[in-house]
Formats: structure tokens, sequence, C-alpha cells
């Protein structure tokens, strides 16, 4: 970076009145055809540090003319969501520079805030519960009211069930109640509860959903969706029972158990879609493409389909910000399996998009059991499966390719760890991203900007015993760029106390990369076990099941009733302070 824009500078004339020596800026004077060349030249985080350098080089580098054409160029599909979020075309250019910003925190691992937490209704101090919702809605207002009914006891075995865009949603009784759902939003403090009406005591068969915009809950052929901004609740009767429920801002799909497409718009007319007429697969029974529920790995909400009759795998994916496209992945079952991404606009197939890989087409091999979607970044990058290179050495697979490194490893790259099969929505290409950890159980993992952020850890190792866990961010084989991470150290970031529960400081502690175990890829590692003050939001653990999850804004480690949350965009909103407090507080600074 730095040998790049000292070319475009020059030292002022030394003036006999002035003993100190000016620097003349002349690369905001460029012309936007030489801005555009410097632009091809520069890695993310070299972009990052130009555009910290001054308001004036922001406002250059970042006007109409380059920042949609940077947008294209390294974050395809960033440059639709800013167009379609940005109420004022003024404020484009600013919302791309706080993207930029996101971006670079969490890769780094630079959180504003944190926050340790459990999944508790009784002696909340954090989340305030919002009653605005009526009873009639599917509203909760009081406890004590689900309790006197016999619908809630005193001994609640929370369960977490998904994160989006800084909420969290979970069941406080996930076995006995699973029609009452709570969702807490880390940015406003908000709680809310949903229950679904008409319930009559039901405990199998709900389906849940979110989205930025909607939580959904149905069973059989009722569906109730809730509006988290307009804070209303809209139903939809189906014509049959559906399996598998996707949303995405106000839209949904409902896949109905003979795999017909049913689209739903929050407070519009449902809508069928001919799956046959679509092309991509043949209507029949579908069931779940693996089991209900994963102790470890992967988020389990996102599990796709499985047709019964031919085997087949498939799942959807919703365009994030055109009403009108969607898209249907397929893995075929027979040998040689081929995974295709199908895009759907107006109810009809434009485009298929095909891959063939010697790990997909290895025979029951690993997680390629099933689908399951999940965002891998926030500009058209979603995940469509895992798999475990180290299954391949079975004899049965007679794999013969299985040690061939992929495009961007190393030659001497041992092919042990994650594969993961990607695919953009905007630029149409397929990408296996391979990190090289071991396959340790029970562990966790969460894709995100081509890191792996997981609690595996060297079992042998003593910072991997309980209450000495770390969350480790671990780069792609292909992003090594050839350094030793042996030689090198690696920054644990933890937090230290602010006001009450918030953790609004951190600090910086430099681990040896060969203390880390197997992962020698690490960029940075997080401390999720950080308890502080009294541990009154602490509730008993029960169980052992953990979670990873998060977006450029907030990281999650869900570990039983407990959860760690890091917050890379703003603050945590804190709690006021007492009258006779005089408490402040400094945030540090990054080394």
């Amino acid at each position: 970076m730095e040998s790049i824009l000292t070319r475009f500078r020059r030292l002022a004339p030394k003036s006999h009145s002035m003993l100190v020596t000016k620097e003349i800026d002349i690369v905001s004077r460029l012309p936007y055809e030489l801005r555009d060349m410097i632009f091809t030249k520069l890695e993310p985080d070299e972009m990052m540090v130009m555009l910290n350098v001054s308001r004036r080089w922001r406002d250059n580098w970042l006007n109409d003319e380059v920042w949609l054409s940077l947008a294209q160029r390294r974050l395809p599909g960033l440059a639709d969501h800013i167009r379609t979020s940005a109420a004022d075309e003024k404020d484009r250019g600013e919302m791309f520079r706080q993207a930029l910003h996101k971006i670079r925190r969490r890769m780094s691992g630079k959180f504003a805030s944190a926050l340790p937490h459990s999944m508790c209704l009784e002696t909340e101090r954090f989340f305030k519960l919002d009653k605005s919702l009526p009873h009639s809605e599917g509203g909760v207002h009081e406890y004590g009211d689900l309790r006197r009914s016999g619908m809630v006891s005193t001994a609640l075995y929370p369960h977490f069930m998904m994160y989006r865009s800084g909420r969290i949603a979970w069941w406080p009784e996930a076995y006995a109640l699973p029609f009452f759902a709570i969702v807490d939003d880390l940015r406003t403090r908000t709680r809310r509860g949903y229950l679904f009406p008409d319930n009559q005591g039901t405990r199998q068969g709900y389906k849940t959903a979110m989205s930025s915009d909607l939580f959904i809950m149905g069973r059989e052929t009722t569906v109730h969706g809730w509006h988290f901004k307009l804070n209303c609740r809209r139903s939809v009767e189906l014509p049959e029972d559906f399996e598998r429920c996707i949303a995405e801002g106000e839209r949904v799909l409902l896949i109905s158990k003979n795999a017909e497409i049913y689209h739903w718009t929050f407070g519009g007319a449902l809508e069928h879609i001919d799956a046959n007429h679509l092309g991509c697969y043949s209507t029949g029974r579908v069931v779940m493409g693996g089991l209900e529920d994963f102790s470890y790995r992967f988020s389990s909400h996102n599990i796709g389909l499985r047709l019964r009759e031919n085997g087949m795998l498939i799942d959807f994916i919703i365009h994030p910000t055109l009403n009108h496209i969607f898209f249907v992945v397929t893995l075929t079952s027979k040998p040689g399996r081929q995974l295709t991404v199908h895009e759907i606009h107006n109810d009809d197939l434009i485009e298929s998009y095909s891959l063939e890989h010697h790990a997909i087409s290895a025979p029951d091999i690993g997680d390629l059991g099933y689908l399951r979607w999940e965002k891998i970044d926030c500009y058209g990058g979603y995940c469509l499966a895992h798999a475990w290179l180290d299954d391949m050495d079975h004899p049965s697979h007679n794999m013969s390719q299985a040690n061939t490194p992929l495009a961007g490893c190393s030659h001497e790259c041992c092919m042990h760890g994650l594969l993961s099969v990607c695919f953009n929505i905007y630029t149409k290409r397929f990408t296996m991203l391979h990190h090289p950890i071991a396959k340790n159980t029970p562990s966790v993992h969460h894709l995100w900007n081509g890191h792996v952020i997981t609690n595996n850890s060297n079992s042998e190792r003593e910072s991997s015993a309980k209450g000495k866990e770390l969350i480790l961010s671990v780069n792609s084989c292909s992003n090594q760029r050839g350094k030793d991470m042996k030689l090198q150290t690696v920054p644990l970031y933890a937090a230290t106390p602010g006001i009450d529960t918030v953790l609004q400081q951190r600090r910086r502690v430099d681990l040896k990369a060969q203390e880390l175990g197997e992962s020698n890829n690490v960029d940075h590692a997080f401390n999720p076990h950080q308890r502080f003050g009294t541990n009154r939001n602490w509730a008993s653990e029960f169980g052992s099941v953990k979670r990873l999850v998060g977006d450029d804004e907030f990281l999650l480690f869900v570990d039983g009733a407990n959860y760690f949350a890091w917050s890379f965009c703003d603050d945590i909103p804190g709690l006021p302070l007492d009258d006779n407090g005089n408490k402040w507080w400094k945030r540090s600074n990054d080394k």
C-alpha cells in the first residue's frame, strides 16, 4: 500500500520561513481513470487504510463514479443492497464506507463491545419486554399468566433457535412449549414474546423461520408471520401441509410435503408456483434432508429437503433485493452427483448453473448427505453444503482425486479439513473453500467472509479445557499467501468490564501459533468464557448444544443456555447510569 501511494506524493520545496516539511496531496486530484487503476492494485485492507486518511480522500475515492465500480469488482451485490436501502442518493457512498468498516472489523476481530448473557425469562435486566402486540395477535405480556395456566413451569430448559440481523430467537421451553418463542434484539434491547394462536397444547410439527423483517411460525397448513417493524401479525392458510419455510425480508417460500412451492408476501395473498412447470425437479413426497437437530457443527433450521422417491436433495434461496427472483438448489443422488442452482424469474426458469467436483461425487461423504444454505457474507454469497475431506480417505470411496489441491491452494497443501461449497447469486459462480482444521467433536463452525469461525481445538491442549475454550477465526487455505503461520503470533481479543452487563472495552493478548494445536492458519481468537460481576444473568446449563452464528455486525457463540455476543458495528447499548453513579469508561486503543 505504502509503496503504491508514495508514487503519487511529492515533497514541497522547503520554505525559508518554515522549518517543517509539508507534503502536497496530489492523489485526490487524479482523474477518475487513474484512481480506478490504483483501486485494481489494492487489497480490501489497503482500501480501508486509504479511506481513513482524510475526509477529502473519502469524498474523492467514494464518489458516485468510483464506489459503484469498486463495489461491483470487490463485493458483488453490495451495490444493489445499498441502492434499495439508501433513502438519499448522497448517502450511498457513506453507506458503502460503513459497510467496508464492518467487514474489516469483523475480519480482524476488533469488536466494539460485547455481552455475556443467558436465555432466561426471570430477573431480566438487559432486555425490556415489549407489550405493544395484543394478546389476540399472539403477543405475550406477562410470563406469570403462562405459568398460572400451567403452560410454563419453574424448571425451564431454554433452546437457541436462530439468529438474523441482530436478533436472537429462542424457545424458553423447547420440547414442552414449542409454540412459545422469544425474540431478543441486541441493537435496541427489546424483547418480544410470540405465542402460536389456538395451539391447543399441540407439541409437534412446528416450523419456524426468521428474516430481517419477519418471524414465522407455522404448523400443518397454518402459517403466522409477525412483522418486527410494523409490530403486527398476518396469517395465511395453505391447501396442504408444508415441510419447509424460507423467509427473506417480507417474502416467504413454503414447500409442501409434496414438494409444491407456495409464495407469500406479508399481508398479501398466497401464490402457488407449479414446481413441475419450472422443470428443476419432479414433485413427490419430501422428508428432511438430514437429522432434524445437529448438536454440533452447523445450524439446524436451514436444513433442506430430500425427495423420498429418487433421493434428490432440494432447497431454496430467496433473492434479498429483487422480489421476482428466487433460486432452486438441487443435488442428484446418482453416481457422479451434480450440484445445480436454478435461477427463477417471475416463476420461469431463466438459467441453471452446475458444479461437478470429485468431493461432491463421493457417496454419502461427510455432511453432504443434505443441503443447508447459509449466508456467508453480505453481498450475495451462500454456502450450500459442507464436507470433511478426511472422510474421503476411506477405501470404499475410491477417490483418486481426493488429495488433489483445490484451485488457489498451494501444491504442498495437505487436503484434510473442511470443504465448503459456495455460490454467489450475483456473480453466478461456485467457489470451493478449504479450511485446514481438524474434524473434532463436539465442535461448531460458522463461515463468514472466507473465514471459518470455530471452537475447534486440540483436545490435549490446556486452553481447550472447560472455561478456557477459544473461538478461532481460521483463514482459508487459498489465503495463506505463503505465510509461515507457525512462526507468527495470533491476537486474542478479550473484553474488560464496562457498564453493568455490557463489556465496552477490549484488550489484546498475543498467542503463539503453536499453542493453537492443529489450527495453524488462525488470524485471531476470542475468549467466550469471560464472566463478570455476580453472573446474575447466567442460567444453569442444560445439555451441551452449541452454535456459532452471526454477520458483519454481530458474532454469537451459544453454549447451552448461555451465549456471548460480540458487536463489530456500534456499541451494544448499556444500562443507564444510577443517579449517584459517576462512572466513565474509555475504550482502549487497538494494538
